[in-house]
């Protein structure tokens, strides 16, 4: 394990308690086209600040020393693996891609609400970048590099963890609708045995963050 059963206990209370408060915030509130500076202030920086706390509260919180480097996993000790790891991202980027498309197209749109929050202008855009960063690596580093390794030590079993952590990681999108916790949930998948298998989150960092950047624009 990598910290006590307190540790993830509170981590877990917390998910579910956001989880809720967004999905009745949502559905309970007008959906309207905020300006960029509500956007940014009202949206994006808390975004950015609550990621990165939840990021540090699973590296530090609790510990004698940051333990951002175990929950990582393998760096990129050679050139081969670097690229093996790329283009791992790449193919899961386009899987994930490809899958949106299937599914808007035949399946369903999904809650409308989070559309409004998405960026318009140059100056919106840039911070949704900022955001994507800070969201798909703290996400990584959370879902898949904290609570997976968690739960597979409480369970006993690898597979058991990587389909908890996708359950916790689609609720945690509860407020963008039914059909989004059913994509969501399956990017947790995808997400955790990539990470699983290669015993890195580097290759998932990266094709969640170019998922979010391109969803955003």
């Amino acid at each position: 394990m990598l910290a006590p059963r307190w540790h993830t206990a509170v981590l877990v209370v917390l998910i579910l308690a956001v989880a809720i408060t967004g999905s009745l915030m949502t559905h309970r509130s007008p959906v309207a086209v905020p300006s960029t500076r509500a956007l940014i202030t009202t949206a994006y920086l808390p975004t950015i600040l609550a990621q990165g706390m939840l990021a540090i509260y699973v590296c530090r919180v609790g510990r004698r020393r940051n333990a951002l480097g175990s929950l990582v996993g393998r760096r990129w000790e050679t050139v081969v693996r670097a690229c093996g790891d790329l283009v791992l991202a790449l193919g899961c980027f386009v899987m994930i891609e490809a899958s949106d498309a299937l599914w808007a197209t035949y399946i369903s749109h999904g809650h409308a609400s989070p559309y409004a929050f998405l960026p318009h202008t140059a100056v919106e855009r840039l911070m949704w970048v900022c955001v994507s960063l800070t969201v798909g690596v703290s996400e990584e580093i959370v879902y898949r590099g904290y609570l997976q390794t968690q739960l597979a030590a409480f369970s006993g079993h690898a597979v058991v963890g990587v389909f908890l952590q996708a359950t916790l990681f689609a609720i945690a999108h509860a407020q963008q609708g039914a059909a989004a916790i059913v994509r969501v949930g399956f990017y947790g998948l995808l997400f955790g045995a990539l990470a699983q298998w290669r015993g890195s989150l580097l290759p998932g960092m990266m094709c969640h963050v170019a998922i979010d950047v391109v969803g955003g624009m």
